[in-house]
């Protein structure tokens, strides 16, 4: 199995209110699974739960990514600074090595990448990832684009996650989206989107009838890593969790 991460919104969420999502390290680990990411919108009591995550992580060799749902720019194009810098302590604390954000209100020739820059060299263990999201500006093909571009120029330390599901939410084309973002894609979260009585709803790969999530696979690296970022059942139904990962391992052999 190549590099495959967990994020861990992925379980029911009556098993995570009632659990924390710091119970489903070690199964998951026990299982093999390459990484897994820590979820911060899904602490229940932010210091409590965070220092039980950071418990079992230690307990494992996982891989870690930290996901916190803030925004890179604010309104104004400015850095978000204080959340910025709150999420990087907290994903040291987790020894995380990847911490993901969206992108949020980046404006070119306001949003500077120098400064972005300068505040990243405070954490060289850690790797920025930017995430395109549901909403307009967040998960903007162009935005993005241009945002990398000029981080490129600037020698910033960030690369992208890619949300497969996402452009559906912003009536955007994925295939353009590979085509002019895929260059910076480190990172890819596979899922299937579909419309349902005019509701986008997200479901397993392996109810994608077309199976595009395998032409998905085959427009990036293999080395990419890969995130299973849709419903999973329960961690206890080992065949549920050993049938997608048998997926995308028997898939990348294409790659």
């Amino acid at each position: 199995m190549e590099k495959l991460i967990i994020p861990l919104n992925a379980f029911p969420q009556n098993e995570l209110e009632e659990n924390g999502q710091h119970s489903f390290i070690k199964p998951l680990h026990e299982k093999g699974v390459y990484g897994v990411e820590i979820r911060r919108e899904l602490f229940r009591d932010k210091e409590n739960d965070r220092i039980q995550t950071k418990k079992r992580l230690e307990e494992t060799s996982l891989f870690i990514v930290y996901s916190a749902p803030i925004q890179l720019w604010l309104e104004d194009g400015s850095l978000n600074q204080h959340e910025l810098r709150m999420i990087f302590e907290e994903g040291e604390e987790l020894h995380a090595q990847w911490i993901k954000v969206s992108l949020g209100f980046y404006q070119e020739g306001k949003s500077s990448s120098e400064e972005l820059r300068h505040f990243l060299n405070d954490y060289p263990a850690l790797q920025l990832f930017i995430e395109n999201d549901q909403t307009s500006y967040g998960g903007n093909i162009k935005r993005l684009q241009k945002f990398f571009e000029e981080a490129s120029k600037s020698s910033v330390k960030v690369a992208m996650t890619f949300d497969s599901g996402n452009w559906l939410y912003t009536n955007q084309s994925l295939l353009e989206a590979i085509k002019k973002l895929g260059s910076y894609v480190q990172y890819l979260h596979l899922k299937h989107v579909y419309s349902l009585n005019g509701k986008l709803v997200t479901v397993s790969i392996l109810d994608d009838l077309y199976e595009k999530w395998k032409d998905i696979l085959l427009a990036f690296p293999r080395a990419t890593v890969k995130a299973l970022e849709f419903p999973i059942e329960s961690i206890h139904h080992i065949d549920s969790l050993a049938n997608h990962i048998n997926s995308v391992t028997e898939s990348e052999e294409l790659v």
